[in-house]
């Protein structure tokens, strides 16, 4: 088990170079290695303990697949709650006998070389977060932007369509009407060539009642005038 400090939530430099110096010496395996940092704030933002563990990878170069972050811790009840997470880590670590292979040497010298190589490496991990985090809002602008252009073309499209809607309905309904009035012209003139038709049958029929009236007043008159005649003495 290592344990790590920190500071400004980034691991100390001074716990990397020693971890690298004993992992050079002892090479440490992955599934027999436990990694803890400790006394970290009881209150941290969403997402703290991921981002510890991903530096570490980074620093260490190294997959950490028992690893476990512990709060600071007031009370004997949360110190036993703290040993009991850390004895089940322990646990599921796979043992293993680390034989040497190295000295460990950290010479004054060499510390402080290595310790700025890891302040250098850690300012470059969190150039490269930052230029990533730039890169994802870049991607989400981009997205936004994307997404907002395509909600405008299709409330377009929609206008479009039920513009294109209403004027073939405005072109619908002025077709009807149109045909509504052909069909009340042609009504009105079928209605006018009936009356005409039965005006001229009426007249027809009139002129030749007036005919057979004079007729049968002729009839009647030379009716009259034969019997007259045949009423005078011979």
């Amino acid at each position: 088990m290592f344990v790590f400090g920190h500071s400004g939530g980034r691991p100390k430099h001074e716990d990397i170079v020693a971890f690298n110096a004993i992992n050079k010496a002892y090479p440490f395996s992955q599934k027999s290695l436990l990694v803890v940092v400790n006394n970290l704030p009881l209150t941290r933002r969403t997402g703290y303990d991921n981002n510890m563990k991903e530096q570490l990878i980074d620093h260490l170069k190294m997959h950490l697949p028992h690893f476990e972050c512990v709060s600071e811790t007031e009370t004997a009840e949360k110190i036993q709650v703290v040993r009991k997470q850390l004895i089940q880590s322990i646990t599921g670590a796979l043992p293993k006998i680390h034989e040497k292979k190295h000295d460990i040497d950290l010479q004054a010298d060499q510390i402080s070389a290595l310790m700025k190589q890891v302040s250098e490496f850690q300012k470059q991990i969190e150039q490269n977060r930052a230029a990533h985090e730039a890169q994802v809002k870049q991607l989400q602008r981009e997205f936004e932007e994307k997404e907002k252009q395509r909600l405008a073309e299709q409330k377009q499209k929609e206008l479009e369509m039920q513009l294109e809607q209403e004027t073939n309905r405005a072109a619908y309904e002025a077709e009807m009407r149109r045909q509504q009035t052909k069909n009340e012209e042609s009504q009105r003139k079928l209605y006018d060539e009936f009356e005409k038709r039965e005006k001229r049958w009426h007249d027809e029929q009139e002129n030749k009642d007036k005919a057979h009236r004079k007729q049968l007043d002729e009839l009647t008159e030379k009716q009259a005038d034969m019997e007259e005649k045949l009423k005078e003495p011979p």
